[in-house]
């Protein structure tokens, strides 16, 4: 659907800066569908606002979970921390696996 896309300040500006300047006999068209403007738009607005909202609020959790885990491995000791790596690279490799016989069917 197109109306679900957001809409921008500078399009909102220009929408409504053409609106008035239509030819004589479209302006009476143009005022049937104002009502209508105001409301869609500001229903546009809340849904920015609440995107913008929610990236926020979930950049914070992304902070905070690297915050913690990144405190979570300063306090690992040195063997915890190799055991770590082994983990990490033994999965890296079953996932290596994993993809070449995929890629080999």
């Amino acid at each position: 659907m197109a109306d679900a896309a957001p809409v921008t300040k500078k399009q909102r500006v220009s929408t409504k800066a053409e609106a008035p300047g239509g030819s004589g006999g479209s302006s009476g068209a143009a005022s049937s569908t104002d009502p209508q403007e105001p409301e869609e738009l500001a229903i546009k607005d809340e849904w920015i606002k609440e995107e913008e909202a929610l990236e926020k609020e979930t950049q914070e959790a992304e902070k905070k979970k690297e915050k913690a885990d990144l405190a979570k491995i300063k306090n690992m000791s040195k063997d915890d921390k190799v055991d770590r790596l082994n983990s990490l690279l033994q999965k890296s490799v079953a996932y290596s696996d994993f993809l070449a016989n995929k890629i080999k069917k």
